[in-house]
């Protein structure tokens, strides 16, 4: 059993996030995807479901083409709005389309996008314009079958603003000559979307909006079959999620196969260089930015690094006497729902919901009114999985604790899959923290400590100043001012791996030389003259490092102590007890930075107290 390990998040925590914490909203981008040729599988139809704990009334829309459809969603239930007959996404690659949908609601609602044709349906749930950015690393599929026709790995970008600059860093050559590696852009206005193919896999595929507008961006194939041999080659599927920034992917992740399906394909994509991803605390795997890993299981896994990275899950080819694959992102663990609402397709003949929980939390999860059994997760018992059937129609899980889940379904040769919502973020048990123990100047020393100081096995600390420590609480010169990035991983006796990265602001505070002296008399009388004492520093101390004030009685005991620069003695003990008059004796300690160099200073002498 892995040990758990809690952090106490105090002063500067890693994973500080910039949006909101929830899939749900009033205000949503969309696109479909191409999907298999027509003539090869007759009309789709489009719709989307719109869920609410609230009585609402929305609109959907194509800004770019006059279609505008209302609805109305009544409170704890959940609305299909079915698109008019047509096709609503663009044929080809590099092409521009005025296929952005827009939706908005009155009141917080969350959205499903579903695209239905025989044997080729998928679905997402669409993130709200809170929760998407500038930003992503494309997670798609290529077409591993071996017939004579092949898919297309896919991704759609959709722009929320006009004049939209956006920059493409293809993983793979595109199906219109765009080479791996090298940027190009392309500017969209506000509903238009852009559509990208490769008959190799996208995954991997940098895409930024170089102006700061918000885009949504999805992705998979128009038709993929996954992890298929020539006897499966036909058991091919659409692959359609929306992707989420880079800013919102996590460093743990419990993967669940879905029920009957066999062992599903994992996919794992680093967003930095060198990020070590472990699987169960013990296999690992080193990937580069933009680097993505595969693994198959019919296990449920743990799967952590200290640096961010994306998890996908694919059902495989001919894992299922009916299903064909599909394609859904994970959130984090540190991502959770307290309710949601969602609907098992009347489309598909059998449905299910995975549901991933807090062991302590199993006997909170209702799911219909009805309690769920659960088990727990073998290499990391903290966590708990149900997989359970499901009949046609909505359903709502509801607990106070929080848990996420996964609605899936299948018929003969159809699937779909999409996660059913988050609306809360924490911590994780595993979650680092640091606090630093002077002000963030450059060319002064700076102390990072972990809170708390726990007994791990080993430390690894980088700043992309190019220091690198092993130490536990290491010190570090900034030698100018501008933005930093601090890495910390942690290993424990089980070698289990946890930490992360983020940005640390250094600033130009001025001259460093500090000069002190102590005064030797003060009057506590609350006349408000002489009333506190404490050192007086010359100079700026910023650069004081680890200080620590310490006053004596005449026998020797200590009665009072401050670590803060800016502390004082008050002529009270620590406990809050009233000094006499007399004679006390005085102690200070501090580190200054001397050239780089840490320099321990001290001052002691007498100091009269007269009231």
């Amino acid at each position: 059993m892995k040990a758990k390990i809690i952090f106490i998040c105090l002063f500067w925590t890693f994973f500080s996030r910039g949006y909101s914490q929830t899939s749900k909203g009033t205000d949503f981008w969309a696109c479909f995807m191409e999907n298999i040729s027509l003539s090869s599988n007759g009309q789709p139809y489009f719709y989307f479901t719109v869920a609410s704990d609230y009585n609402t009334t929305g609109n959907i829309s194509l800004p770019l083409t006059g279609l505008s459809m209302n609805f109305s969603v009544n409170a704890g239930q959940l609305t299909k709005v079915y698109l008019p007959s047509a096709i609503y996404y663009p044929s080809g690659s590099e092409v521009i389309s005025n296929f952005g949908f827009h939706i908005t609601t009155n009141q917080p609602a969350s959205i499903v996008a579903h695209h239905h044709r025989i044997f080729f349906s998928e679905a997402t749930t669409v993130l709200p314009t809170t929760e998407i950015a500038d930003n992503y690393i494309v997670m798609a599929h290529k077409d591993d079958g071996s017939g004579s026709v092949f898919g297309y790995s896919e991704f759609s970008i959709v722009s929320t603003a006009d004049n939209s600059l956006i920059e493409i860093v293809p993983s793979a050559y595109t199906s219109g000559g765009k080479p791996p590696g090298l940027p190009f852009s392309v500017t969209l206005n506000k509903g238009q979307i852009y559509q990208v193919q490769s008959i190799n896999d996208l995954t991997g595929t940098t895409v930024r909006e170089k102006s700061g507008n918000k885009i949504a961006v999805f992705s998979g194939a128009n038709r993929s079959n996954v992890l298929s041999s020539f006897n499966c080659s036909g058991a091919d599927d659409h692959l359609f999620e929306q992707n989420y920034p880079v800013t919102g992917w996590g460093n743990e992740y419990i993967s669940v196969p879905f029920l009957n399906f066999g062992a599903n394909q994992f996919r794992i994509l680093a967003s930095q260089n060198n990020t070590l991803v472990q699987f169960n605390c013990s296999n690992t795997k080193m990937l580069q930015a933009g680097q993505y890993f595969d693994t198959i299981s019919s296990n449920p896994m743990y799967i952590n690094s200290p640096k961010p990275i994306q998890l996908g899950q694919f059902i495989t080819s001919c894992s299922n006497t009916m299903a064909d694959p599909n394609f859904v992102l994970h959130k984090s663990l540190s991502y959770y729902s307290k309710k949601v609402i969602f609907d098992a397709f009347s489309d598909y003949d059998t449905s299910f919901v995975n549901i991933i929980v807090r062991s302590p939390a199993t006997s909170s999860i209702n799911l219909d009114a009805n309690q769920v059994t659960f088990n727990p997760l073998i290499s990391y018992p903290n966590y708990s999985y149900a997989q359970v059937p499901l009949g046609k129609g909505t359903h709502i899980i509801q607990s106070d604790s929080g848990f996420y889940a996964f609605a899936y379904g299948a018929s003969f040769h159809d699937a779909y899959a999409y996660q059913t919502g988050y609306d809360g973020f924490r911590q994780t048990e595993n979650s680092i923290s640091f606090k630093y123990l002077n002000n963030l100047c450059q060319d002064t020393i700076i102390g990072f400590e972990i809170i708390p100081n726990l007994n791990f096995d080993s430390f690894n600390w980088q700043f992309s100043n190019g220091t690198v420590s092993v130490d536990q609480n290491p010190n570090v010169i900034f030698n100018e001012s501008g933005n930093y990035t601090i890495s910390l991983s942690v290993t424990d006796s089980l070698g289990c791996i946890y930490g992360g990265s983020n940005t640390l602001q250094i600033n130009d505070c001025g001259t460093y030389t500090v000069s002190a002296y102590c005064p030797n008399v003060f009057t506590p009388n609350n006349d408000g003259k002489n009333d506190k004492w404490k050192p007086i520093f010359d100079g700026n101390i910023n650069s004081i490092l680890n200080y620590e004030l310490y006053i004596y009685n005449r026998w020797g005991l200590k009665i009072f102590e401050t670590t803060r620069i800016n502390g004082f003695w008050d002529g009270y003990t620590t406990s809050g007890s009233l000094c006499y008059e007399g004679v006390y004796y005085y102690v200070v300690k501090y580190n200054t930075n001397e050239n780089g160099q840490l320099a321990p200073k001290s001052m002691n002498g007498f100091i009269t107290l007269a009231r």
